[in-house]
């Protein structure tokens, strides 16, 4: 095999091999494979001889056990076992590449790898890596296709190569616009939720030494109208706190049925509602984010849900993201009398939290004045710290966070609101969801990240739930222009590569205009032309295939003699000659003594590789029957050789 076919594979695994670790959610334990992959295929281009067989056949055994342990023990995910088996499959495949059709195999895996890559986790730089990957494909199956036999790569192989790149890529861009996204991809949903954006259906205290803050994107959202708000995008309601964690008392809600795509909860809508877009990266639940009250709701989810503390949800997805948009009125929910109780309920062993907050409240004339005492007071005399001691530790987080330690993140100081509230005889509960923001001003739209993540405080005064958020505000740093601008490009491919729907496909065939007309389609192409379109396409693809089908066989039918010949010489060559069994017939010929019968061997092969792998015209009969001869006269030197 040559060295640039060799170069070629090792840059399609490198490639394959990036798509996966750029995901982040493959292990790290088996990358530690990659440098063996590498010293794999190095001493594949230095020449170095294959490991023996038997050492890799107990490789390979031992992986396949690996496989059937990962999927249903290990890490109990198809895709993670998938691409760690194909990890290890290119290691021990690397020490093992004799022929192109080894060549062939490590082609096939890569893009087993790519498609784990797209299924995991889909950034921006995984379509460049993915355009990599089309382009360096076509190129190596044209060189594998020339390996076999050649010993050089025929000439104006890269430009054919590009030339062919250039055409398969707008196939792939219009099967990107006929074909939406799934909403459980080519694999259809994982065995697992990897969930990525919103909270988990319980907030526990003091489960962790330290919380580390993250830049990650969790959500975009866009204001088509421009308002300015308050940028709180409330989420998740907390009502029962026990043990040191908060959970939702509202397990059901009342169902909506979504039949034509948007819901309104309110009968009568806002003059001056405020619109937000959202798109929501994979949701740990089904959670709605939004500017408070949401009153309408626009997806594509079957069901949304609405409970009586205000929270919305839909149908809950698995590794898809969600795009919809709400309309809110900007204010705080309604009071619903009958449920105010459940807003006092105190845990046991807060007593002494209890006179803290009556001694704090002493001069407040109402429930206004004693949120306002708790919340000056929290801002006055508690830090904000990421890093807080563990509940096993210190037994009560908030007492310790009160009377102690003085330092804890959100959750210690709206936790230790609401209690305090309660105690003093106020309905208060948690709120979870996103605080701020970073308003890029280019796209025109709020960046959310995971370091937004938010907790604060709703208490119940007069007939609406009041928000208030103890927790002293931090300061942003603030993004650079060029961030900026590569945000735009990850919104774009977040929402129209990545959440490509059924609605953008009729929306951008409706935006079509035929040639010569000034209006706009309505959104159905005539069927009448999306016909012809189609039996036209299938035409000429029909046409082109029988063209090159009977090509093929006219080739065949001339060459097939003269392969036959090839190859009863190739064998007749390996068994004089053991030692020439896996070399090219360049190198074999090398090994023959017979300076007469070498020299007829190279003129034949020369001969044959002109004919078969050349870039001319179909051969001539002449040219093959002057090539027949020239095999019988080798094998004619053949036997007088074993006559003598």
């Amino acid at each position: 095999m040559q060295s640039g076919y060799k170069w070629t594979l090792l840059f399609i695994v490198a490639v394959s091999h990036t798509a996966l670790v750029i995901t982040g959610e493959m292990p790290s334990q088996l990358f530690f494979l990659m440098p063996v992959t590498a010293a794999g295929y190095l001493g594949l281009i230095k020449g170095k001889r294959p490991v023996n067989r038997i050492l890799l056949n107990v490789a390979a055994l031992v992986t396949l056990l690996f496989f059937l342990s990962d999927m249903f023990v290990i890490s109990g995910d198809l895709l993670i076992a998938v691409g760690n088996l194909t990890l290890a499959f290119h290691a021990i495949k690397s020490f093992d590449i004799r022929t192109p059709g080894d060549g062939l195999q490590v082609f096939f895996m890569s893009v087993i790898q790519l498609v784990v890559a797209s299924e995991l986790d889909q950034p921006l730089i995984f379509g460049a890596i993915f355009l990599v990957f089309i382009a360096s494909s076509v190129l190596f199956i044209m060189a594998s296709h020339q390996a076999a036999q050649v010993g050089k790569m025929p000439r104006g192989l890269l430009k054919l190569g590009i030339i062919l790149t250039l055409v398969v890529l707008p196939v792939v861009a219009l099967i990107f616009v006929l074909m939406p996204r799934g909403a459980g991809g080519l694999f259809g949903s994982r065995n697992r939720q990897k969930a990525m954006s919103g909270f988990d259906d319980k907030v526990s205290i003091g489960t962790f030494e330290e919380v580390i803050s993250s830049a990650d994107v969790v959500m975009r959202i866009t204001m088509p109208d421009g308002q300015a708000v308050e940028p709180y995008w409330r989420g998740k309601v907390f009502e029962t706190y026990e043990k040191n964690s908060w959970e939702s008392r509202w397990t059901h809600g009342f169902p909506y049925r979504n039949r034509k795509g948007e819901i309104q909860f309110a009968r009568k809508m806002p003059k001056k509602g405020i619109v937000q877009a959202v798109l929501l990266k994979p949701p740990k639940s089904g959670t709605v984010f939004g500017i408070s009250e949401i009153v309408s709701i626009a997806c594509d989810s079957r069901w949304v849900v609405q409970y009586p503390n205000g929270e919305v949800a839909v149908s809950r997805r698995r590794k898809k993201r969600l795009n919809y948009q709400v309309v809110s009125t900007g204010e705080q929910p309604k009071v619903r009398k009958k449920t105010l109780d459940l807003y006092r309920q105190l845990p046991d062993g807060m007593e002494r939290t209890a006179k803290l907050a009556e001694s704090i409240t002493s001069g407040a004339r109402d429930e206004a004045e004693k949120c306002q005492a708790i919340m000056n007071w929290l801002r006055k005399n508690c830090s904000y710290s990421l890093k807080v001691p563990l509940a096993e530790s210190v037994g009560n987080p908030i007492e310790d966070f009160l009377f102690h330690t003085k330092k804890g993140y959100c959750e210690y100081y709206a936790t230790a609101m609401v209690l305090m509230l309660r105690s003093v005889g106020v309905p208060a509960r948690i709120v979870a969801g996103y605080r701020g923001g970073d308003f890029n001003p280019y796209g025109g739209y709020y960046v959310v990240r995971q370091a937004n993540a938010h907790t604060w405080v709703e208490a119940a005064i007069g007939p609406r739930w009041v928000r208030f958020d103890p927790t002293p505000s931090t300061a942003g740093g603030s993004r650079s222009i060029f961030s900026n601008y590569l945000d735009i490009l990850g919104f774009a491919w977040d929402r129209y590569v990545v959440g490509y729907s059924v609605e953008d496909r009729q929306t951008l065939l409706g935006q079509l205009k035929w040639p010569g007309s000034g209006a706009e389609n309505t959104g159905r192409l005539p069927a009448m032309a999306i016909a012809m379109l189609i039996v036209v396409g299938i035409s000429m693809v029909v046409g082109r295939m029988l063209f090159l089908w009977r090509r093929k066989y006219t080739f065949q039918k001339r060459m097939r003699p003269v392969s036959i010949l090839a190859v009863q010489i190739i064998k007749w060559l390996s068994r004089a000659y053991p030692e020439t069994a896996d070399m090219s017939w360049r190198a074999a010929t090398r090994k023959v003594q017979d300076i007469s019968l070498q020299t007829r061997l190279r003129l034949f092969f020369e001969k044959y590789e002109t004919l078969r792998f050349g870039s001319g015209p179909l051969p001539t009969k002449e040219q093959v029957e002057e090539l027949k001869e020239l095999a019988r006269d080798v094998q004619g030197k053949n036997r007088s050789r074993s006559d003598e």
